[in-house]
C-alpha cells in the first residue's frame, strides 16, 4: 500500500474544516433571522451534548487507526478482526450512550437549562433523534478511522464535507420555508448526518469487507481498549471542560445567551482546522514508523503548526469587533466579538500541543 505525501495529505485535510467555516459564515446569521437566538441556543447545547456522548467511543477510532496502520500490508481477515472487534464495541457503547443521552439530555435540557416555557415540546420531541444517531456516529468513526489508517483523507473528506453541507443547509432551508421548530430543523440536520455515517460504512466494507461476525476477538478488544485509554482522558476531560461553560450558561443566564457565546465559541473551535489536520494527517503516518522516526516527524510538524496557527490567531484577535459587526450585526458583535478576543488566545494554547501529543501517543503505540 502506498504512502502519499505528507504536504498533500495535510491540504487534503484541510478541505473538511475549511468548507465547514464557509458554510457556518453562511448559515448562522440565516440561523439566528430565522430561529431566534433561544432555539439557536438550544441547538448547539444539543450538538454540544451530542459531541460530547460521541467521546465515549474510548480512543477508539484513533486506536484502530494506529492498529490498521501498522497492518497496512497485512491480509484482510487479520485487518477485519481488528475493524470488526472495534465495530462491535462501539456499537454496545453507542447503545448504551443513546439510552443515556435521551435520559441526561432529556433532564438537562428541561430542568437545568434557562429555556422559554414554549420550546419544552419542541425539545422533547427532537431528543429522540439525537440518541438515535449516536450509535451510528461511534460506528461511522471507526470506520472512518479505518479509512485514515489507508491515507484515503481526500475519500473521508469528501464524504464529510456532503454530509456537514446538508446537515447546514438542509436545516436552514426547512427553518425558511416549512418552519423554524425544533422538531422540523433538528430531525432535518440528524437525516444528513446519518447519511454521512452510512456512506463511510458502505465505503469501508467496500474497502475492507467481507466481514464475518465470527472475527469479533475479544482479545483484540482489550488491546484496542488498552490503547484507546490514552486517548480516552483527553477526549473526555478536553470536551467536558469546554462544554460545561454553555450549560452553565444556560443554566444561570438562558439559552439567548448561551447564543452570543456559542456563534463566537464555535468560529474560535473550528479555527482549529490546522491542528486538527496536522494530527490527522501525521499520526497514521507516524503509527506505522518505528519510535524515533515518530517522535522526529511529529517533533517537525509541532514547532510548523505552532508558528502558522499562531499567524491566525493574532491577526483574528485584532480583527474580531470588524468582523463580528459586518457579520452577524453590530448588536450581536458587541457582547460576541469580546468573547472571541479572549479565546483565541487559549485556542492557540491548547491546539499547539496537538501534534506532540498525537506523537507521543502514536511512538506509543510502536513501543
Amino acid at each position: 500500500m502506498s504512502k502519499r505525501p505528507l504536504k498533500r495529505n495535510f491540504i487534503v485535510n484541510l478541505l473538511y474544516p475549511s468548507v465547514r467555516i464557509a458554510v457556518a459564515f453562511v448559515t448562522i446569521p440565516i440561523y439566528l433571522r430565522h430561529v431566534g437566538e433561544a432555539r439557536y441556543g438550544v441547538i448547539s447545547i444539543v450538538w454540544v451534548l451530542l459531541g460530547l456522548f460521541g467521546f465515549l467511543d474510548l480512543g477508539l477510532s484513533r486506536a484502530v487507526t494506529n492498529a490498521l496502520a501498522k497492518l497496512r500490508d497485512a491480509p484482510q481477515t487479520q485487518r477485519a478482526r481488528v475493524l470488526l472487534t472495534t465495530f462491535g464495541l462501539n456499537l454496545g457503547i453507542g447503545l448504551i450512550g443513546g439510552v443515556v443521552l435521551y435520559v441526561f439530555g432529556g433532564l438537562l435540557l428541561n430542568h437545568f437549562i434557562s429555556a422559554p416555557d414554549a420550546l419544552t415540546p419542541e425539545i422533547s420531541g427532537s431528543l429522540p433523534w439525537i440518541a438515535c444517531l449516536l450509535p451510528l456516529t461511534l460506528l461511522s468513526a471507526a470506520g472512518a478511522g479505518a479509512l485514515d489508517s489507508r491515507e484515503l483523507f481526500l475519500l473521508v473528506n469528501l464524504i464529510q464535507v456532503v454530509s456537514m453541507s446538508l446537515s447546514q443547509i438542509a436545516p436552514v432551508v426547512m427553518a425558511v420555508f416549512v418552519s423554524p421548530s425544533l422538531m422540523v430543523v433538528i430531525p432535518t440536520a440528524v437525516v444528513a448526518q446519518a447519511l454521512g455515517s452510512i456512506a463511510v460504512l458502505v465505503f469501508v466494507y467496500r474497502l475492507e469487507g467481507p466481514f464475518s461476525l465470527r472475527a469479533v476477538d475479544w482479545s483484540e478488544a482489550r488491546k484496542l481498549l488498552g490503547y484507546g485509554g490514552w486517548m480516552f482522558a483527553t477526549n473526555v476531560v478536553n470536551p467536558a471542560l469546554a462544554s460545561a461553560d454553555q450549560f452553565i450558561i444556560g443554566s444561570a443566564i438562558g439559552v439567548t445567551a448561551v447564543a452570543h457565546y456559542a456563534v463566537p465559541m464555535n468560529l474560535v473551535l473550528r479555527s482549529g482546522a490546522i491542528p486538527w489536520a496536522f494530527g490527522r494527517t501525521f499520526f497514521p503516518r507516524m503509527s506505522s514508523l518505528s519510535g524515533d522516526a515518530a517522535y522526529a516527524l511529529g517533533a517537525r510538524a509541532l514547532s510548523t503548526m505552532a508558528y502558522g496557527f499562531a499567524a491566525i490567531c493574532a491577526p483574528a484577535i485584532i480583527l474580531s469587533p470588524t468582523f463580528f459587526r459586518y457579520w452577524v450585526g453590530a448588536d450581536f458583535a458587541i457582547i460576541s466579538a469580546p468573547v472571541a478576543q479572549i479565546l483565541f488566545p487559549g485556542m492557540w494554547m491548547s491546539g499547539s500541543p496537538l501534534s506532540g501529543s498525537l506523537c507521543c501517543k502514536a511512538r506509543a503505540g510502536r513501543t
